[in-house]
């Protein structure tokens, strides 16, 4: 405690005896006064820390944090804040808003399953008295509750299905799903022959990449990028141009030298209608560089292997409450302000890989950006969000984005699920509240009303009063979980 006094020592209780000690003794009589040692006692925890756990925020525990703030901390703790520094920062003014929605009952039948399940379970462990010993566990349940909120098709295809048996009648989702298409996000054959998958894995319907590259303005280093991911664009048109030809099938050709192409910074939005088909002739281009075999791996930024939209197909592909409450959001920036951008922050990468499909389906051009991308996909993801005029909407996982980025561009902030510890949503917030800002940001928080969210909104506000009353800069504690808040969350 730095000798803060009266706080950092312990002070004999004998009457007339002015002996303290910065350490408690181990011997039987205090080698200063010489009095026994259970007749002393340690100030700060008489006076702050045993009211605090004793009372928490009310009566003597409210107190004790006072002191806590006031004649420890502010006396060793140098803290700047932005409010402190506003007049100096020039910053524009920040809004932060809750948006509550209801789930559809279809939704609310399949949260409720979810939930009696995970409650089921968590009361085992609290007659067991096992509760902290099985917190990863109890964790698991928590997080699938909040999948189940934010869709069901992240319950039952997005790994939840692992935790929780799902009831008769709650496999809401096709059975067998497809390629969909990055341009028109319409379903592919994968028998299709007019198929095309670029280097980078994304798989284009024939007549909506030829259209795409057509259209699509060349940069200064040649060529254009991937629509989905804006990496270099790599594609072998070969096959389409052979077709219908009426001839005998002949020798194979030499191979054709594949596209090589960069980003495309000024690329026009897709609507969710196919591209008009392009006859066979007007997609021959000049092909700079060697052809290479497709590589069959899909780039960490676009639907991998493992993606939630392998699973789902595009043609049966149902929405939910939170994703339309964001699509009504983003479209009411997009029509206040044309020029205006939006951030978008989830927990679940599965969950931002549904709402782009959904986005780019409303014809809201967006790019995603995740902890598992590479490095170059990354910069080219932010490369396209700031300078695309056109690009409207930057999806992050939030542990990914949550610190470390500049987004001033963009002046709306859009928080899809309520994380345990406030302080890492305000984070968040502050990619695009930061110098170089110039337009006042709004930041909304979806909740839905009836479900662990509302929950996790009371312990935010909780975990906040305790930030504020001892104004503890590192903030880590409020992440933790303790058994009290696992106990309110599971209360029925």
């Amino acid at each position: 405690f730095l000798r803060v006094r009266p706080y950092a020592f312990y002070y004999c209780k004998k009457q007339g005896c002015k002996c303290e000690c910065a350490c408690f003794m181990r011997e039987r009589y205090c080698p200063n006064c010489g009095h026994v040692r259970f007749l002393h006692y340690s100030s700060f925890k008489r006076d702050v820390s045993n009211p605090i756990i004793k009372f928490g925020y009310m009566g003597a525990g409210k107190t004790a944090f006072g002191k806590l703030r006031q004649d420890i901390l502010q006396r060793c703790m140098l803290r700047r804040t932005k409010e402190e520094r506003k007049a100096d920062l020039k910053l524009p003014p920040i809004k932060v808003i809750i948006r509550k929605d209801k789930l559809s009952k279809q939704e609310m039948d399949f949260y409720s399953s979810i939930y009696m399940q995970s409650c089921v379970k968590f009361d085992t462990f609290v007659h067991s008295g096992t509760v902290l010993h099985n917190y990863a566990h109890i964790f698991d349940l928590l997080t699938s509750l909040r999948r189940a909120v934010d869709h069901p098709y992240l319950i039952v295809y997005g790994g939840g299905q692992g935790t929780h048996k799902l009831p008769a009648g709650k496999a809401l989702l096709p059975a067998n799903a497809g390629k969909v298409c990055g341009l028109c996000q319409d379903d592919i054959d994968e028998n299709e022959e007019t198929m095309r998958e670029a280097k980078c894995g994304h798989v284009f319907h024939d007549e909506c990449i030829r259209a795409y590259i057509a259209d699509a303005p060349a940069l200064k280093s040649g060529g254009v990028g991937c629509p989905v991911c804006f990496t270099k664009l790599t594609v072998n048109l070969e096959d389409a141009d052979d077709e219908g030809d009426g001839t005998e099938e002949t020798p194979k050709k030499k191979s054709r030298k594949a596209v090589y192409c960069t980003p495309a910074k000024t690329a026009k939005p897709r609507s969710s209608s196919p591209a008009p088909k392009a006859k066979a002739k007007t997609a021959k281009l000049a092909l700079p560089a060697p052809a290479e075999e497709t590589s069959k791996s899909v780039a960490k930024g676009g639907f991998g292997p493992g993606s939630i939209m392998k699973k789902v197909k595009a043609s049966e592909f149902q929405s939910s409450t939170k994703i339309e409450a964001v699509v009504d959001e983003i479209n009411k920036m997009i029509q206040g302000d044309n020029g205006a951008k939006g951030i978008v922050f989830s927990q679940f990468g599965s969950m931002l890989e549904l709402l782009e499909f959904r986005l780019k389906r409303a014809g809201i051009t967006c790019v995603i950006f995740r902890g598992g991308m590479s490095m170059q996909a990354r910069e080219d993801a932010l490369a396209a969000f700031n300078e695309d005029p056109n690009m409207k909407v930057i999806l992050i996982s939030l542990k990914a984005g949550g610190e470390g980025l500049n987004l001033q561009v963009a002046n709306h902030v859009f928080l899809m699920d309520p994380w345990w510890n406030p302080a890492s949503e305000m984070q968040a917030i502050q990619r695009a509240h930061r110098i170089g800002q110039t337009k006042a940001v709004k930041a909304v928080r979806f909740i839905t009303s009836d479900t662990i969210e509302e929950k996790i909104i009371k312990l935010q506000e909780k975990k906040q009063l305790v930030f504020d009353a001892s104004i503890d800069g590192s903030a880590t504690s409020l992440g933790k979980l303790t058994e009290q808040d696992l106990r309110f969350l599971f209360q029925h």
